[in-house]
């Protein structure tokens, strides 16, 4: 069900005491329980995609009152890039290489893998 207003999923609400809560996994990810190596790349993956957002906000909020301003960003007139191209790409740098591990420790396990159908009405499990 949905939230009309906003096209928002409506909240589920978390599981109560010693009940436990699904977890979901990526499209096409091993199944089974996350080890802590997984969880914490995650976690790191989690709060790049939140720096990269940021970062891009910011960037275009100030190059924005640059421009109104009508001043010029000095180290992209000197280099050619700004600092926020440059976190930018280590930051995404940073993504590939949690990605690429990620996908080493998937690998490795040679788990099943649980996917959702093209109707999204039952789960597929493939060797």
């Amino acid at each position: 069900m949905t939230d009309v207003t906003t096209n928002a999923p409506t909240p589920v609400s978390a599981a109560g005491p010693g009940q436990e809560s699904p977890n979901l996994r990526l499209a096409g990810t091993s199944a089974g329980p996350v080890t802590e190596e997984e969880a914490g790349l995650l976690g790191l993956r989690a709060s790049l995609v939140r720096t990269l957002a940021s970062n891009q906000q910011d960037a275009t909020e100030i190059r924005e009152r640059l421009e109104r301003a009508g001043r010029r960003d000095a180290i992209r007139e000197v280099t050619g890039l700004d600092a926020f191209d440059r976190s930018a790409r280590v930051a995404m740098d940073l993504l590939s290489r949690v990605d690429a591990r990620l996908d080493e420790i998937d690998v490795r396990r040679k788990a099943g893998r649980i996917e959702v159908d093209a109707n999204a009405e039952s789960l597929i499990r493939r060797p």
